[in-house]
């Protein structure tokens, strides 16, 4: 599917993909991508895809995110509800378009405090975590009106 440089909204939602290639990173042209409901553990460093704007990794078995998640700066809408996750990177941070980011059903147990520099965002969806306190960071977000 990397060869296919000029999709710009993919969805394969409800499969049973287990992981993804890395060639899938050459997608660059790449709006939005719908990859909810599936089994994948690891979600490759997707570094090239700058123009993605939606990401829906939704209900899969992710445990954990690469650093490079960060690199995707245009991103605006970023779903990862019903996966293994544990944490959260702290590059999150320099993903400044970011206005809805929902993490909720995971087993997440502290959030980045570089969590507050995400100044966009308004929807932050964080229920059915271990999250035992927030970081006092998200005082900054101000723009914030779902919690």
């Amino acid at each position: 599917i990397g060869y296919c440089t000029s999709l710009r909204f993919l969805s394969l939602s409800g499969n049973n993909i287990v992981m993804i290639p890395v060639t899938f990173s050459s997608l660059n042209k790449l709006e939005i991508l719908n990859l909810s409901q599936n089994r994948i553990v690891f979600f490759p460093p997707v570094c090239h895809m700058t123009g993605l704007v939606q990401m829906n990794l939704a209900s899969n078995e992710i445990t954990t995110l690469s650093l490079e998640i960060g690199d995707l700066a245009g991103l605006e809408e970023l779903n990862l509800a019903d996966n293994k996750l544990v944490d959260v990177p702290f590059t999150i941070a320099t993903m400044r378009s970011l206005t809805e980011l929902d993490l909720q059903r995971n087993r997440i147990l502290a959030l980045p405090a570089t969590i507050g520099m995400c100044a966009s965002l308004v929807q932050l969806r964080l229920h059915s975590n271990k999250l035992t306190s927030l970081p006092d960071s998200m005082s900054s977000l101000t723009n914030l009106e779902l919690l």
